[in-house]
């Protein structure tokens, strides 16, 4: 990792690169992947968990608005969609001893533009502070002719997994 001088781009990159390595191997040495399910979302019917906690950080899988016992999309279209995805999200976290003000990261996956404010309106019910970091990106097919899936990441800063790098 060589930079010259003045180049404060590459001198960054290599910091964040650095720092990136480091946090990934201790969460890989340390081996606890805990996996956090919900009873009040529906059970994944792939193969995959609705969230893995490592260390502080839980990574959750993307929520559709799906009913939590019969795991079909919910009638009412984007806004009732948009409050049962978040929900399941916020059960999800709350299963893992989280909350919506935990999340840094949000990715949202949405059929129809068109629908773009009116999940924004239901969003900003559920993230009302110090809004997370976020993507919302146009998915050409939702499983289950959905029209919304969120995922997320969370950080729980009360516990921690080690020094910080500073």
């Amino acid at each position: 990792m060589f930079f010259r001088v003045g180049d404060a781009r590459s001198a960054c990159l290599t910091f964040v690169l650095v720092v990136f390595s480091v946090g990934t191997l201790e969460a890989s040495l340390d081996g606890s992947r805990q996996v956090i399910t919900s009873p009040l979302v529906a059970r994944p019917t792939n193969p995959y968990s609705h969230a893995i906690c490592v260390g502080n950080t839980m990574y959750l899988s993307g929520q559709l608005g799906s009913h939590p016992q019969t795991g079909r999309i919910v009638p009412g279209g984007i806004v009732a969609e948009t409050r049962q995805a978040l929900t399941n999200l916020a059960n999800i976290l709350d299963a893992g001893q989280m909350t919506l003000r935990d999340v840094v990261k949000v990715n949202v996956y949405i059929a129809d533009m068109q629908d773009y404010e009116a999940m924004n309106r239901i969003y900003a019910e559920f993230f009302t502070e110090k809004y997370p970091a976020r993507v919302t990106i146009r998915a050409a097919e939702i499983p289950g002719r959905g029209r919304i899936e969120i995922d997320a990441i969370a950080v729980d800063t009360s516990k921690t997994t080690g020094p910080r790098p500073f």
